[in-house]
């Protein structure tokens, strides 16, 4: 079995902000956005490419970063129709994807031995800074399913400024992925339920426990819950929903987006749908 452990890390730094441009339509920005550039300059001795909304840096041939950058606008076009309606001019900058050349040295340099992928999105203020993806190249479905993942983490700090919740971040990243990953990610959960590994909906919600994270239980107990929300009122009703939970608390959004009285009833709910299937 695979461990999937994609992390959104937030950190403080100071860089320049960058800008996004207006688009006249969605056709347009998409003929746009695909543009792969492959620069001359080197930094620290990576190669540099650029698309309207990404920055590879890589060792990889041309063919590789040039699906890389074409799925990665892809994916960024994808998850702000499903999620938000549109496509967002808020971009801040070019997003950095670092694609290292196998897992060995991927692992080297992100010291994270079980993950597939990650992100670290660095924030100062009220704004998202910067936000750097880190891919190993050669990771089998790296394209269909880490790199959309990844990607879907980074449209969603910009959007929520850096405050999504974590269970929802990770939830919605996953149904990024193709429909056999998500499959997979849901069908190890009636394991869980037999081995009492579920969490209670309020500490899966609220944790900030770094050793859930690093559990597929979480990741797909996630997912799930995400699956559950958004099949009742849609994929936009469900980011609604994130929003009234940053700004008051769970048990008001969920009063107020579902009528749902409270973590308790949640649970309840969510068993119902997660295990009837």
């Amino acid at each position: 079995m695979r461990r999937r452990i994609c992390l959104t890390l937030v950190g403080l730094v100071l860089v320049g902000r960058g800008s996004a441009a207006d688009f006249k339509s969605a056709d347009a920005t998409k003929k746009s956005a695909l543009e792969v550039r492959h620069l001359e300059k080197k930094v620290d001795a990576w190669k540099v490419a650029e698309t309207q909304h990404f920055r590879i840096l890589h060792d990889q041939p041309k063919e590789l970063v040039e699906r890389v950058g074409c799925v990665a606008e892809e994916t960024r076009i994808r998850i702000q129709k499903k999620w938000f309606g549109d496509v967002g001019t808020d971009w801040d900058g070019r997003c950095s994807i670092y694609l290292h050349g196998d897992r060995a040295k991927y692992n080297e340099k992100a010291g994270l031995a079980n993950a597939l992928g990650h992100t670290r999105t660095f924030s100062w203020g009220t704004g998202i800074q910067s936000r750097n993806v880190h891919l190993p190249a050669r990771q089998p479905k790296m394209l269909e399913d880490v790199l959309p993942h990844e990607v879907s983490h980074s449209v969603l700090a910009v959007r929520f400024q850096g405050k999504t919740p974590r269970w929802a971040d990770e939830g919605m990243a996953m149904l990024a992925e193709t429909p056999a990953a998500v499959r997979e990610c849901l069908g190890r959960l009636p394991k869980y339920k037999q081995e009492h590994c579920l969490f209670a909906c309020d500490i899966l919600m609220q944790t900030d426990d770094p050793a859930h994270f690093q559990t597929l239980e979480y990741y797909s107990q996630s997912t799930s819950l995400v699956q559950f929300l958004t099949e009742r009122k849609g994929p936009q009703a469900f980011a609604s929903f994130l929003q009234t939970c940053i700004a008051k608390d769970y048990p008001a959004a969920l009063k107020q987006h579902y009528n749902i009285t409270g973590f308790a009833d949640l649970h309840k709910q969510w068993q119902a749908h997660a295990f009837s299937r």
